[in-house]
């Protein structure tokens, strides 16, 4: 699945999952790729739990 950062998805990683700012700036100034499936948003996910250690809250409206 190709995929683009985007800052609207920045912004979805803050407002609705709790990501804070500098986590997001930290993860955009040292990128790490990774492969997976689905849409933009949940490889963004499985990226901070890969990278950081944490999971993020999916929020299912």
């Amino acid at each position: 699945m190709d995929w683009f950062w985007t800052d609207d998805l920045a912004q979805l990683l803050i407002d609705e999952d709790g990501v804070s700012p500098e986590s997001v700036a930290n993860w955009m100034a040292n990128p790490v790729a990774v492969a997976g499936e689905g849409d933009a948003l949940t490889v963004a996910r499985s990226m901070f739990v890969r990278v950081f250690g944490t999971g993020i809250e999916v929020r299912i409206a």
